[in-house]
């Protein structure tokens, strides 16, 4: 098994910038970097760009579960996640997740299963996949009451996260989701969900949502390679995780595509810094 990931070292592992802003900084992302800033009151209550650090999560969509395991063996410690989706649970059982995470039980696991029905139902999905997974994500556009809040519910009984869809990568969705995303925002605030997705392959949904949310919720962006986003430009705009499925699991060397991505990642969040962006 590979060395433990970035995620599993966030939650055991004390950084000296972690020891400089106290104990809420766990708040935060663990590899936050804070711009321009010289004590620990002044992070505290400035209101100055931060920035949030690298993470790469792998998507997992279609394929066998025997294949999908020896690629997350291969990964583990290489990356800070997994996200498998419908179609892969679809096609193999719920439980072959379990197979997955054994491979790497140290990653982030998250279940794309996009829910989007009333409460009750989506505790139903929720509850069949939470075995496997640490975190379930769920559309936005439910709402909150009699929605997103008895899902949210259920899942901080069984100690599992939520994340709610604010919008999707594909160009569709600017059309509709972008449309109405400040009543999206308000219902994701009133869930107070552990993570958010917004589109890498539009960085401005990024920044505002990360604007009328804060720090308070990680920001999972999906849509970097396949979809045109590059490596880096999400987190320059304040995501969290950069969400990566094709350019990795479809190329003939996965770990070295992933090491590329993340070195990507590295000169992306390098420039922005220095140009002060975004």
């Amino acid at each position: 098994m590979g060395s433990p990931s970035r995620y599993a070292r966030s939650k055991g592992w004390r950084s000296p910038l972690i020891e400089w802003l106290g104990h809420d900084a766990w708040l935060r992302p663990y590899n936050t970097v804070i711009a321009g800033l010289n004590s620990p009151e002044q992070a505290l209550s400035s209101k100055v760009m931060v920035y949030h650090g690298m993470g790469l999560i792998v998507a997992f969509d279609k394929g066998g579960v025997d294949e999908a395991a020896a690629l997350v063996g291969k990964l583990c410690g290489v990356v800070d996640g997994f996200k498998v989706g419908v179609p892969f649970l679809l096609a193999n059982g719920a439980a072959s997740a379990g197979a997955l995470r054994e491979k790497c039980p140290s990653a982030l696991w998250v279940a794309d299963l996009k829910l989007a029905d009333i409460g009750y139902v989506m505790g139903l999905t929720a509850s069949i996949v939470a075995p496997f997974f640490d975190a379930v994500i769920a559309h936005g556009f439910v709402g909150y009451e009699g929605g997103l809040d008895e899902l949210k519910r259920l899942l901080d009984e069984k100690d599992r996260k939520l994340i709610v869809v604010a919008s999707m990568s594909h160009p569709g969705a600017a059309k509709t989701y972008d449309k109405v995303l400040g009543e999206v925002l308000e219902a994701i605030e009133a869930a107070k969900p552990w993570g958010v997705v917004a589109p890498a392959t539009r960085p401005s949904i990024i920044r505002l949502v990360r604007e009328r949310l804060g720090n308070t919720v990680k920001i999972l962006a999906p849509g970097v390679g396949a979809q045109g986003a590059r490596p880096g430009e999400a987190l320059c705009a304040g995501a969290d995780y950069e969400i990566v499925g094709r350019a990795i699991t479809g190329s003939e060397n996965p770990v070295e595509a992933a090491r590329r991505i993340i070195e990507e990642q590295r000169k992306t969040l390098s420039s922005c810094r220095g140009a002060g962006q975004p």
